[in-house]
């Protein structure tokens, strides 16, 4: 692949604008997307203090110990760690298209292929983020790249570790391992035809291991069915909607201008036994739909759940404007066009697109204030838990979520020794906490907490930025509790 050292210039100017571009978003961002940015920052900051992070069903494996060591320079570093990803699977969406191809052919369609992943409006606003999407969607593109390669035992070892990056893995896994066993595309050679029973236990080794981490850290065989998330339950917390919507994200996905060539590429990979690609695509598309439709399984009807498809949505919006491109007759101003189409594709993006810097929230910024506060409060007693249900009051006063930090609850509350700091703001602890927002005053009074005063806590000020971001939370209010019997 990118044997044509114009193809290799233009896949390198590509990605380096790609990464460019997610690095400055990421270095201009003070706040996050989501809040669940912070909680796996927060998990692969103490993964090395308790393992029940790192097999922790929420936070993911995969994407714990992906996100380990950089989350200890910061958010910025594991920022930097999407944006490379991104770039990963764009290189690998390329490289699957050119080996199903053949080798010469799949030339005319790298640079494409790499930009219209690229471009992707998921894939810009991911690239600058902490979230799962971008690391099972390198996971897919890799594995589907080295099936395509002729690579299937390590096809089946990376597709086998998506269930490790997002819950989507699971759904994949059935159908990735009839493909494995029956396919004739997948047995490529001789060698890899005999052991096809070895691929199914190559599939399933990453959850297998992630088992049996999790038995080692919790010590118990059914750990997975305990620690199953609680939001992810039959009936979600964020009720449903038309099962049709997700059909509408995937043209928000690839773009609306890019959606015919999307289409036009499908059908050509159809025709070029890219089948596998399209059926995993609309597993994923459907069971989202149907979850939503359903209202289980805390399925919110978010379009970034689909930016786990980026290697395979743009591997088709690719291959798409490359038959555009063959179809016309070649002409001057066609080849022109042609040897621009990449760059104009990332820059329409980019210009439209843009992932903004985020700026701190006001719940944000105001734990920011109170942290000094509350760490000297905490080192004061040694023994005392951190009490909060914001994730950044966790990750800036680097407490443990699983040992010294704890959801705020009546029974964080009635258990917290002497000396323990409960901190209480609008958003998380009075909106969407375990006690109704009413009664958290009464619920830390009747368990040993005194307020702190307004002059102890000092004043503050909610940002402008941050207050204009946060316009639900005017109104906001913040206090710090201390238990004192």
């Amino acid at each position: 692949m990118f044997r044509s050292p114009r193809t290799r210039i233009v896949v390198a100017v590509l990605c380096a604008v790609a990464f460019a571009s997610a690095t400055a978003t990421s270095w201009r961002s003070a706040g996050f997307i989501e809040a669940d940015e912070i909680s796996h920052l927060g998990y692969a900051r103490g993964m090395h203090r308790d393992a029940r992070l790192l097999v922790d069903v929420w936070g993911r494996p995969a994407v714990t110990l992906l996100h380990a060591l950089p989350s200890h320079a910061g958010p910025f570093a594991v920022r930097l760690l999407s944006g490379l990803l991104a770039v990963v699977a764009a290189l690998a969406a390329a490289a699957l298209v050119d080996a199903r191809r053949g080798r010469g052919r799949g030339e005319d369609t790298a640079d494409l292929v790499v930009a219209c992943t690229l471009a992707g409006p998921l894939v810009v606003a991911q690239a600058s983020a902490i979230m799962t999407e971008i690391v099972f969607a390198a996971l897919l593109g890799c594995g589907l790249a080295a099936l395509r390669c002729g690579k299937p035992r390590l096809s089946a070892l990376l597709l086998g570790a998506l269930p490790l990056a997002r819950p989507e893995g699971f759904w994949l896994g059935p159908v990735v391992a009839a493909w494995l066993f029956f396919a004739r595309d997948a047995h490529p050679s001789p060698a890899a035809s005999r052991p096809r029973t070895a691929l199914l236990v190559l599939l399933a080794t990453p959850l297998l291991l992630w088992w049996w981490a999790g038995l080692g850290a919790h010590r118990e065989g059914l750990w997975f069915v305990t620690w199953w998330p609680r939001n992810w339950s039959a009936a979600s917390i964020y009720g449903s909607g038309h099962w049709a919507l997700f059909g509408a994200h995937l043209v928000a996905a690839t773009t609306p201008w890019l959606w015919p060539a999307t289409v036009a590429g499908a059908f050509r990979g159809f025709v070029e036994g890219l089948r596998l690609e399209i059926i995993l695509a609309l597993v994923v598309v459907v069971g989202h739909g149907a979850m939503f439709a359903a209202g289980v399984m805390g399925s919110a009807g978010y379009a970034r759940y689909l930016a786990t498809l980026a290697p395979i949505t743009g591997a088709f919006a690719g291959l798409g404007l490359a038959t555009l491109f063959e179809r016309l007759r070649a002409t001057p101003s066609v080849a022109a066009a042609r040897a621009a189409a990449p760059l104009v594709v990332v820059a329409t993006t980019l210009v439209f697109f843009r992932a903004p810097a985020i700026p701190a929230a006001t719940d944000q910024a105001w734990i920011d204030h109170v942290a000094p506060l509350v760490k000297a409060r905490l080192d004061a007693a040694p023994s005392a838990w951190l009490i909060a249900d914001h994730p950044w009051a966790a990750v800036v006063l680097d407490r443990d979520p699983n040992i010294d930090a704890k959801p705020f609850g009546a029974a964080a509350l009635e258990l917290a020794p002497r000396g323990s700091v409960a901190v209480v703001e609008t958003k998380f602890a009075r909106r969407w906490g375990r006690i109704p927002g009413e009664r958290v005053a009464d619920a830390l009074a009747t368990t040993g907490f005194e307020r702190l005063p307004r002059d102890v806590v000092g004043d503050w000020t909610p940002p402008r930025d941050g207050a204009a971001r946060d316009r639900e939370l005017l109104g906001f209010e913040g206090d710090v509790w201390v238990k004192v019997r």
